[in-house]
């Protein structure tokens, strides 16, 4: 039976609830209060002061934490609020002409990320919209296809939030190079569960609060080395200066060299030490063992899902999917909530099903445990 990879008592939630929802938000460590405790205790004792320490230094430790686990470079990750601030930086970079003004990404991209890039048309943008032929994945052939000369950017999920089927963005990079287009990818789904490379791609946004157990608040933006310097971000902030204490007056201020001239304003430094005991944790067990132990448990779930004859709307194959099972039947929504108020925490999205994460502190009892309380409420 497969086992958990960390100690379960280090995640309190485990002790009275069967957690299933990492895809939504990843349980909290046990010693996130003491990380908070310590954003409190500097703030009492030092005040201002805090900036010129241990909240300076916190933006950086937490940009390179993101890069180790995203197999990137120190220097090229910097926080953000959320992923909706990523694409605004990122947008806010490009400038759209009549000889590329196209804007390509996938009907199954996140909420939000169709309504921010359409907005993009009031300053000249064109969005080419591929469709998915089966609400779970979109061919990459498709989406090359749509790439070309007249393409500024590709925005496209590494792993899709109504199915958790992963998209070639490997592929996609190499088609928007061959054309001169720029891409982003959004790993919120990915960041934690699946390994990447991100120094293969121009950017990458995500968050902790879901694999990563961070919280919310704790987004992240990285950028290719070799583009820093070569973008100036109309989106910018105090903390975007090469000299943000410096306070200087003239209308075209000096730029950070690196990649803080991503930063914007003011870090929510408190989401970044919220964020830190999480990125510790997935370090220290490393992406390649979370990968195999949540391919292992996926797939065991999925076997007995099938049994029962019910739909999964994820990939079957391991590799084409992240560590999210999406289990759908007319009751689905009913079951949920029944599933909820009998301590079994995962969540339900609208052309998706149930959606079931188990994550590295999770075992396979926990799975056998879900399965249980399901069959009840199927029997009725």
């Amino acid at each position: 039976m497969q086992q958990a990879l960390a100690p379960r008592d280090q995640f309190p939630i485990l002790s009275r609830k069967n957690y299933l929802a990492s895809h939504s938000l990843g349980a909290m460590p046990v010693s996130t209060p003491d990380r908070l405790g310590d954003y409190t205790r500097q703030w009492a004792e030092l005040g201002i002061t805090a900036w010129d320490g241990p909240w300076w230094e916190a933006v950086g430790q937490f940009g390179d934490a993101v890069a180790r686990i995203l197999g990137a470079a120190s220097s090229t990750v910097v926080p953000c609020n959320n992923v909706t601030m990523g694409f605004a930086t990122v947008a806010s970079c490009l400038t759209y002409t009549p000889q590329r003004p196209r804007i390509v990404l996938c009907d199954l991209e996140f909420t939000t990320t169709l309504p921010f890039w359409s907005a993009q048309q009031d300053y000249g943008a064109e969005i080419h919209l591929v469709r998915s032929e089966d609400g779970v994945s979109v061919d990459p052939a498709r989406m090359e296809q749509a790439i070309d000369e007249r393409t500024a950017l590709v925005v496209t999920s590494h792993a899709y939030f109504r199915s958790g089927a992963l998209q070639d963005i490997e592929r996609l990079q190499r088609r928007a190079r061959e054309h001169g287009a720029l891409l982003v990818v959004d790993c919120y789904q990915s960041a934690g569960c699946v390994p990447l490379d991100a120094s293969s791609f121009d950017f990458v946004v995500g968050g902790c609060h879901k694999w990563l157990c961070g919280g919310p608040g704790g987004g992240w933006l990285y950028v290719r080395p070799d583009l820093i310097e070569s973008l100036r971000p109309r989106l910018c902030g105090w903390f975007s200066l090469s000299e943000p204490f410096a306070y200087e007056k003239a209308a075209n201020p000096r730029f950070h060299s690196g990649v803080n001239r991503f930063l914007n304003g003011t870090p929510n430094v408190l989401a970044l030490y919220a964020a830190s005991a999480g990125l510790e944790w997935v370090e220290r067990i490393g992406l390649p063992a979370i990968r195999r132990h949540s391919q292992q448990l996926t797939g065991w779930l999925l076997e007995e899902v099938k049994r029962r004859g019910l739909t999964v709307r994820t990939p079957h194959s391991p590799e084409a999917r992240n560590g999210m099972l999406c289990i759908d039947f007319p009751e689905a929504r009913a079951a949920q909530a029944a599933l909820e108020q009998a301590g079994c925490i995962l969540d339900y999205r609208p052309d998706c099903g149930i959606r079931v994460s188990p994550h590295f502190y999770n075992q396979q009892s926990d799975l056998e445990q879900f399965l249980t309380e399901l069959d009840s409420y199927l029997r009725g």
